[in-house]
This record gives C-alpha cells, structure tokens and sequence, in this order.
C-alpha cells in the first residue's frame, strides 16, 4: 500500500488497536473479541471462516494489508443499509441516534462478551475504538463502519 487514503488509515488505526499483543497480526482471540464487541457470539467454527476468508497465506492469522484488503472489499461491497439500520435502532433504545455509554453496557451485558458489561475501562476502550468523531458516543455511520468487517 504505497500511498493510502483517509479510509486506508482507519482501517490501519483499528487493525493496530485490535492487535492487543502488537504482534503485527490479528489471532483468533483478538477476532473472537472483535466479533463480540460487534454483537455477534460466534462460535470457534465461525471465527475460523472469518479468518480464511481473510487469510490470504494460510497461517490462520490476520496482517495488518490482510485486514485492509479485505476491509476494503467489504466497504465497496457494502451492505444492505436497511438491516443496518435496523440492527442500529435496536441497540439505541432512547432512540437519539446515538449508542451511548448505557446502551453500550446494555449491548456488552446481552452478547455475555466481556467478564464485566459494566466495567468503564472496557466501555471507554469500545468507545474509543468506534468513536470517529470523538463525541463520546457511537453513531450510526461509525456503527456501519465498525460492521463492514463482520459482514
């Protein structure tokens, strides 16, 4: 990737904030929570087809151009924005058009992904990793950006 764009650099800044032990490559734990931080529980079975539909060298791990070619591929696919927003409404429970701090302890505690929903380290940290505009809150073009990858 010699020159990237705005979108490339996004997609670098949350390849680099999922590698938890900044080993350069994303493991299967590491997808496994990106997944349930999503709203997904995916089984082992489905983080496995995750990774080899991303892994282009067959190590079962994910690089950092790995992640952004596949990003890319999903952001020019798209997807459906209808079932998007439907998903995004469900989770914006004081319908503001917001996922908030509550909502998001509310989302962490259904998806039983974190040891503790009401943890302000874990919420601050999803916050951050979703927040683009940095308003402390999730909207919902952050929310589909945060998607595109779990498609």
């Amino acid at each position: 990737m010699a020159q990237t764009t705005d979108m490339q650099q996004e997609w670098i800044k949350m390849f680099n904030e999922l590698d938890e032990n900044k080993d350069g490559e994303l493991c299967k734990d590491e997808i496994k929570y990106l997944m349930r931080v999503c709203g997904a529980n995916p089984t082992d079975e489905d983080v496995d087809e995750y990774i080899r539909d991303v892994d282009k060298n067959d190590d079962m791990k994910i690089s950092c151009e790995e992640f952004c070619l596949f990003m890319e591929k999903q952001y020019a696919q798209g997807a459906p924005q209808d079932k998007l927003r439907e998903a995004f409404d469900c989770f914006d429970k004081n319908k503001d058009n917001y996922i908030d701090r509550e909502e998001l302890k509310e989302i962490l505690r259904k998806c039983n992904c974190v040891e503790d929903p009401d943890d302000e380290d874990v919420i601050t940290k999803v916050i951050d990793y979703a927040d683009l505009n940095g308003d402390g809150k999730i909207d919902f073009d952050e929310f589909v950006k945060q998607l595109q990858c779990v498609n």
